[in-house]
């Protein structure tokens, strides 16, 4: 029984597993064995009727962090008291308290990590959480229960602690010892295996219950205090702790002054909106009498103490108001004593927030510190009744698991009750937890408390202070035989030096990873000592200590590179005999040949979006806000019948009034948002999301390439890439909006709500006009509107082919830069050259200037900027006009430069009316449009020049793609003229591209180019000429005749460009099938091409894209024709004979 306790498969079944292991306990006389035979037999009868198991709320394996150890610990039965003995283990440590009591509690939580390192289980395990039935060990585990304990065993691990062979005795089992009134059968917690989880054997221990030993382990660090501290100091002491513990995740909480303050209560104040505070208020209550029945009983709230909660929560919130002037304040109730409190009393309960000071840990490291969003939890909360049981962090959990609402489902919307089972949150928090991986190591003569560097896969074995905000003052790097310490001064080089140190660690590790070797066969430290000038040197301390001394003038200068300092450290590795003798020097040198030999040091700065200017704005698209919208449209609307679906037709009304409707709402928010002030505010928002886009990507490209090498498949990088990319998308559109709209307004801004409006506003916009675009594009009715029974529009199905498609390109993009490059050197991209007189003339013709005055512009708008030390511009336009024009240009080169590259008011007037501009170029949903901001980077506003340096220099990387691509949205005869040139250059190229990578890379096909079918042609149709095979392919070996359509189409970037790039296919795809039937009759034709053909061979039509093709997302082909992009041909040639 203790061993099937023990066993991660049945923590589903925690409690009956106690039930029916105390009757065992209580009822056998030793008169009968009881074996696994038995159990299986007998295990299901023994459960108590009407005893079922509840939803396991936590996870199996935790940690129980002290100062100076890590224990690993059962905690599914567990209220927080790993937690809770990790700050009484500060309280002990401070007040110097380490009796008898305090060393049986340490011995508990040391039997109980052996217990799960015997097992094999990692630091944090989650169980299972849906196993139906018990799983039951075998005959040849029990033989070795890791519960087991000899009497040699226990000695030694009591001796650690300075204890005697007597002192557990007061833990072990023996049926006449008392325990609780509150037996396990009514509240399934409090028994006599809380008290007494050992049992004594004729040659050791065996460890009953192994979640027994963390709740044993608490009440003894509990009681030690109790008895050495006093009540009022470990009140107030542990509350501190907790209050400190919230201010760290968070920035810039403040105490309340002037507040009455108490040992049990104390108050924060922290700051969510412009409009709104949150008031903390932490509770902490120490019983003065400690009963052993009551131990394992929630802690009741008097009403004394009440009555002071009460208190403290009105003055506080009348002081937020009287100091700040605002009007809304949201009270978060804190319990953090370390006995778990029991339900508090309504009107406390009514005031704000209850929560657990580890409940609230929770969720601020699962909001990011949005704390924000909980005022908005709880005015949903308000308008839902929830079943007694719940708490309100399970009623949170329920809140972020959809969305930051409480929508349901299609039938109802949102619910007038809700009951909650179990914890919501639990598999978020273990993933935390794990990727966290915080524990204790010994570094350097002290014991420190670390945790996982986020910046790297799960896989990755770098660590650094678990208190760190940053990359902290040092890295462990956990090696398969040693750990290495590296060491950095925290100072203006700290940052580079912390490259570094990643760069020597990731290489070793990568060496260990692809050998399966040990690099060191010792624990080494190595101090990092960056200068802005000197000589790199390495310097021997101790036999295990170094020092690099570096030049930051050699990095700049590069006459140091990573395998120059890498090669160094491991010469003295070598010398020193630090190295183990597996490891040479030829390894590192394979390493670095095979990945490119560049990781995260030195790298080479290819785009000034990378630059760190300090201005790393970020915001993410509230999901709450989204369903408010979507509220909104519901209720506005109130159609009726439900559950309809409308034709094509009415349709498209619905959606045309929804538009019309959101832009009415978006209207108002426009003119708050339309103060200069705050439209840089915006366009510091979107050159931050191009900061952290860049970097992203930028620093993903090597992470990536070496995660390749080594096998590691890392995903969170994509996550965050999507949101910068949505939230950019739509900040962009709403710059445009209030520039092109000038919805000048004297009402300002109220609330940070409302910028999270317009953007969910600006998000549904984005969305219905692509329902707008679906429903243009279709005309069967069962595509049409569906009004679902909550009265919610459906997603039309449409929508789901769309986003596979851009979520899948999106992760090409991504995961796949190196398949990429592949692909690139084998069939290159198409260039122009920007030095060809017909560019020339065409860039001159469509904007008045020439291409190397708009790149003289660019050049001299950043180098305004940099000279007035700003990061946004904000300049008077006549000194933007005096200092790029008036000064080399040419002050004749403005107008053309405005009417073409910046954005301003007047532009508005000239939609639908210039031949130049389409209503359709205001667009959220259009991608290469001509009033958008990535075409219009300089903004006119209230007389003022404004720009990002980073969105212009972007800008201009999109101008030249577009150009390149043959893509862009021309005015004049003579670009026109020029990009339908670039697309027949462009096409012609790919084509000769792929004949030739497939001529080298299937040597035994016989391959042809441009073989045309037609009256007068080898390959004759009487009818009329049907084109050609691009390529014609014949395979002796697998008998098949292989006929390619290429195509050089590219991305598609936008759901509108999706719907083109369709009906695009569409339109060449009949002709592919005029070739495929004119095959079906007339094969044998095939034979005056290739004279050995027979009967026998197969024929197949394939048609290959440059880029993955957005045609088969959609739509089935017919006549057996298979789609293929240039990338699986790149990767398996020989895939086009199957």
């Amino acid at each position: 029984m203790s061993y099937m306790m023990g066993m991660k498969e049945n923590s589903a079944w925690k409690y009956n597993l106690a039930i029916i292991q105390r009757y065992i306990l209580e009822n056998s006389n030793g008169d009968m064995p009881i074996d696994v035979t038995f159990l299986k037999k007998e295990f299901y009868e023994l459960i108590p009727k009407g005893v079922t198991d509840e939803v396991q709320a936590n996870l199996c394996i935790d940690q129980c962090i002290t100062e100076d150890r890590s224990y690993s610990v059962y905690a599914l039965m567990s209220e927080g008291e790993q937690y809770a003995i990790r700050r009484m283990d500060m309280i002990a440590r401070k007040y110097e308290v380490n009796d008898k009591l305090m060393r049986i509690g340490r011995v508990m939580l040391d039997i109980s990590d052996i217990i799960c390192e015997r097992f094999g289980y990692g630091r944090y395990e989650l169980g299972e959480l849906c196993n139906e039935y018990f799983i039951f060990p075998n005959n040849k585990e029990l033989k070795n229960n890791p519960l087991l304990f000899s009497d040699r065993d226990i000695l030694k691990i009591l001796k650690g602690y300075n204890l005697d062979d007597k002192s557990l005795e007061i833990m072990v089992y023996e049926k006449d010892k008392p325990f609780s009134d509150l037996s396990i059968y009514k509240n399934q917690l409090s028994g006599p295996l809380e008290w007494y989880p050992l049992y004594k054997t004729q040659t050791g221990y065996l460890v009953l219950s192994p979640y027994a030993l963390l709740l044993c382990a608490h009440s003894f660090f509990f009681k030690s205090l109790v008895n050495n501290v006093g009540k009022e100091n470990f009140e107030d002491a542990y509350g501190r702790i907790c209050l400190e513990e919230i201010v760290i995740k968070l920035d810039n909480c403040e105490e309340l002054q002037g507040i009455k303050q108490y040992s049990d209560v104390k108050n924060m104040v922290y700051k969510l909106d412009i409009d709104k505070y949150a008031s903390f208020t932490f509770v902490t209550n120490i019983p003065d009498r400690i009963e052993l029945d009551k131990m394992f009983e929630t802690e009741r709230v008097t009403h004394e103490l009440s009555s002071r909660i009460i208190e403290c929560l009105i003055n506080n919130e009348s002081q937020i108001k009287s100091i700040s002037n605002v009007s809304k304040v949201l009270n978060i109730i804190v319990f953090c004593g370390p006995k778990v409190f029991g339900s508090c009393c309504s009107t406390i309960a009514a005031i704000g927030l209850v929560f657990s000071v580890d409940q609230l840990g929770w969720i601020v490291e699962l909001l990011n510190k949005g704390l924000y969003n909980l005022y908005w939890f709880l005015e949903d909360k308000r308008k839902i009744r929830f079943a007694p049981i719940n708490n309100d962090f399970e009623i949170f959990g329920f809140y972020y698991k959809h969305e930051m609402t409480f929508y349901v489902d299609d039938d109802i919307a949102i619910p007038t009750g809700l009951t909650i089972s179990g914890n919501p949150l639990l598999y978020d928090i273990y993933k935390f937890l794990w990727e966290k991986d915080e524990h204790v190591e010994y570094i350097c003569s002290k014991l420190e408390t670390v945790k996982h560097l986020a910046d790297f896969a799960d896989e990755v074995p770098f660590y650094i202070n678990s208190l760190s905000k940053n990359d902290g003052s040092y890295l462990l790097v956990k090696l398969r035989d040693a750990d290495m310490f590296l060491f950095y001064s925290f100072n203006k080089y700290a940052q580079i030096s912390a490259q570094i140190a990643k760069s020597i660690g990731m290489w070793l590790f990568i060496i260990e990873e692809k050998f399966n070797i040990h690099v060191l066969r010792c624990p080494v430290t190595i101090f990092i000592n960056l200068t802005e000038n000197g000589t790199f040197n390495f310097s021997h301390f101790k036999r295990n200590e170094l020092r690099i001394d570096i030049s930051l003038s050699d990095i700049n200068n590069l006459n140091i590179d990573e395998y120059y300092i890498v090669k160094g450290l491991c010469e003295v590795f070598m010398n020193k005999r630090l190295a183990s003798r597996n490891f040479t020097m030829d390894h590192l040198k394979q390493v670095f040949l095979e990945t490119g030999g560049h990781f995260l040091f030195a790298e080479s700065q290819g785009s000034i979006a990378v630059i760190d200017d300090g201005l790393k704005e970020c915001m993410t698209i509230s999901k709450r806000f989204n369903n408010v919208v979507l509220t909104n449209i519901q209720e506005h609307f109130n159609w009726s019948p439900k559950g309809v679906k409308y034709n094509i037709q009415d349709s498209k009304k619905i959606v045309k009034d929804i538009i019309t409707y959101l832009n009415q709402l978006l209207r108002p928010l426009l003119e708050k948002l339309s103060k200069r002030g705050e439209l840089i505010k915006l366009l510091e928002l979107h050159h931050g999301q191009l900061f952290w886009l860049a970097l992203t990507n930028s620093r993903y490209i090597y992470y990536k390439r070496v995660y390749d090498y080594i096998g590691i498949h890392e995903t969170k990088q994509h996550t965050f890439e999507q949101g910068y990319q949505e939230t950019n998308a739509l900040c962009k559109w709403i710059i445009e909006q209030i520039v092109l709209g000038q919805p000048f307004n004297e009402n300002k801004l109220e609330s940070v709500d409302e910028i999270y409006y317009a953007f969910s506003i600006a998000h549904q916009l984005e969305v219905f006009s692509t329902f707008m675009d679906i429903l243009n594009n279709t005309h069967d009715d069962n595509d049409g509107i569906e009004i679902l029974e909550n009265g919610r529009i459906a997603k039309l199905s449409a929508i789901d082919d769309i986003n596979k498609y851009m979520i899948d390109f999106s992760r090409e993009q991504f995961y796949e830069q190196e398949r990429l490059i592949k692909m690139g050197i084998h069939v290159p991209d198409f260039e122009i050259d920007i030095k060809d007189k017909t560019f020339e003339l065409a860039f001159v013709a469509e904007y008045g200037i020439s291409y190397s005055d708009y790149k003289n512009i660019i050049t001299k708008s950043i180098d305004l900027v940099n000279e007035e030390n700003v990061v946004i511009a904000n300049f008077e336009l006549q000194t933007f006009i005096d200092y790029v024009f008036n000064n080399g240009i040419g002050t004749d080169k403005y107008q053309p430069f405005k009417e073409h590259f910046m954005l301003y008011g007047e532009l508005a007037q000239q939609i639908g009316r210039d031949k130049k501009f389409n209503f359709s170029d205001t667009y959220a949903t259009r991608h290469n449009r001509k009033l958008e901001l990535a075409t219009r980077p300089w903004i006119i506003y209230d007389g003022h020049v404004l720009y990002s340096y980073k969105s212009i220099y972007r800008s201009h990387i999109v101008l030249y793609e577009r150009i390149r691509n043959g893509r862009l949205s021309c005015s004049s005869k003579e670009m026109t003229t020029f990009e339908s040139k670039v697309n027949d250059k462009k096409g012609k190229a790919f084509n000769e591209a792929v004949f030739v990578f497939l001529s080298k890379e299937l040597p035994n096909s016989d391959i042809k180019k441009e073989v045309k079918i037609g009256k007068n042609e080898v390959l004759v149709n009487e009818d009329k000429n049907i084109g050609d095979f691009d390529l014609l392919l014949k395979n002796d070996e697998n008998k098949v005749i292989v006929g390619i359509e290429l195509k050089d189409f590219i991305e598609c970037r936008t759901p509108y460009e999706f719907l083109c790039a369709i009906k695009t296919y569409r339109y060449k795809l009949i002709h592919v099938y005029e070739r495929c039937e004119w095959l079906d009759k007339e094969k044998m034709q095939l034979k005056k091409i290739y004279p050995s053909m027979d009967e026998a061979y197969r024929i197949k039509m394939i048609f290959m894209t440059h880029h993955k093709s957005s045609h088969k997302y959609m739509e089935n082909m017919e006549h057996g024709v298979v789609e293929m992009s240039l990338l699986e041909i790149i990767e398996n040639p020989s895939i086009l004979f199957e």
